[in-house]
């Protein structure tokens, strides 16, 4: 809220006692928070006092009416919805653990959003139901892409009439990978399978290009990265065409989703950031940063 404002407000005699604490708390810290925010965060909410019933999305702001705000679900706290739980709880733990290395922000603001699986293919009935209500949300879907020229999966494809980012109460985005144990970090994956093979990619001198689209839980051969090849008309997967067909390129990951929400919910958030990398983990950290600038909330309530 801008200063001048707050000390218009102040100068009122309508406001209760709670109130008036309310306006001085934030004069003090409406200058720092402003700036940190706009610093830190690429979107934010407006509310419009002009127009109450206003819902407007773009790339950079949502804007609201100022009587939207007052349905007590859009005060509640943001939904991440994915297509099952543990993929939700996953990804908001990567996202608080990355968000807790922000030190400016942490002091200040943790992330408050509520992990919710929508049923596999039914996750577009979900993802309705909550466009109909005040609610915000983020909903994040598996591509199932197999190959760099595949196709979309049939749940992704669910959506296609759905544009990606914003979108009034929401946005919607599809991974670029094949599903979530593609975007887990090879530095945790090599932790947690520390005895266990895990196929010829992970011996690879650049396997974060090839790592997105192999099926963790089921493994990948080199047989069917040929025959994927093939269908596409490309050389894609050529660097591992010298080894047996029966050769894993991505050896079977048995509950690697599971196992990683163990490994983040027992471990440190200073811990985990050892096994992360901006660069080698871009998605990662992009899409953690949509979930933080979606659930930011302050630590601290007035009292």
């Amino acid at each position: 809220m801008p200063i001048d404002l707050i000390e218009a407000l102040l100068k009122k005699t309508c406001f209760s006692d709670y109130a008036k604490r309310a306006l001085v708390d934030l004069k003090t810290f409406s200058r720092f928070s402003k700036n940190l925010l706009i610093t830190e965060f690429d979107f934010r909410v407006v509310v419009d006092f002009s127009n109450k019933h206003k819902l407007l999305s773009t790339e950079k702001q949502l804007t609201v009416g100022y009587e939207i705000i007052l349905d007590e679900k859009f005060l509640l706290e943001p939904v991440l919805l994915t297509e099952n739980e543990i993929d939700a709880k996953v990804y908001t733990l990567f996202a608080k653990a990355i968000f807790s290395s922000r030190k400016n922000l942490n002091l200040v603001y943790e992330i408050n959003i509520e992990p919710h699986g929508g049923g596999g293919s039914d996750t577009i009935k979900t993802f309705e139901r909550l466009l109909s209500e005040s609610r915000l949300f983020v909903c994040l879907l598996d591509s199932d892409i197999k190959h760099p020229k595949g196709p979309l999966g049939e749940t992704a494809k669910h959506f296609a009439l759905y544009p990606k980012g914003p979108n009034r109460n929401s946005r919607l985005e599809i991974l670029n990978a094949h599903e979530i144990e593609n975007l887990i970090p090879i530095p945790i994956i090599e932790h947690l399978f520390a005895k266990e093979y895990l196929g010829h990619l992970f011996k690879h001198a650049n396997p974060i290009k090839f790592k997105k689209y192999p099926d963790h839980k089921n493994g990948f051969l080199v047989e069917q990265a040929k025959k994927q090849d093939m269908h596409h008309g490309d050389t894609f997967w050529k660097d591992f065409y010298h080894l047996g067909d029966h050769t894993y390129i991505c050896a079977k990951l048995n509950s690697l989703t599971e196992q990683t929400k163990q490994f983040l919910e027992n471990t440190s958030t200073y811990k985990i950031q050892e096994f992360l990398d901006k660069d080698a983990n871009e998605e990662l950290f992009t899409i953690s940063n949509i979930i933080a600038s979606w659930g930011v909330k302050l630590r601290r309530r007035l009292s």
